[in-house]
């Protein structure tokens, strides 16, 4: 997951320079393995992070609380991974004052502290 995590982000990275929209959460043919509700998490996360600069503003991007259900939804095999995405997400949450969705997040990153 490690690795298809810097692939997932560097994808969005680049179909947003090319201002090219993205029709699926993730690559064609990727929709079929275990893990792949945490890679579009993971996709999910950095649509809505890439969309604050807004040089490219994707469209059809999850909303902020459909990318917390995603999250949560996610069978993560790397804790670290999951503690990044809350974290980055309580980030961007915080970016656009929303309060309920901080207070999600950071009661997530506790449950993750504490095992």
């Amino acid at each position: 997951l490690h690795k298809r995590k810097s692939l997932l982000c560097l994808w969005v990275k680049c179909k947003q320079v090319l201002a090219q929209p993205l029709k699926n959460l993730l690559p064609e043919d990727e929709n079929t393995d275990s893990f792949s509700v945490a890679c579009k998490s993971i996709v999910a996360v950095e649509m809505n992070h890439m969309n604050t600069n807004q040089y490219y503003v994707f469209p059809n991007t999850p909303t902020m609380q459909e990318t917390l259900k995603m999250i949560d939804s996610s069978d993560w095999s790397d804790k670290l991974i999951e503690l990044e995405i809350w974290t980055k997400l309580a980030s961007l949450s915080l970016k656009l004052s929303n309060k309920e969705l901080i207070d999600n997040c950071c009661a997530k990153i506790s449950e993750l502290q504490n095992h």
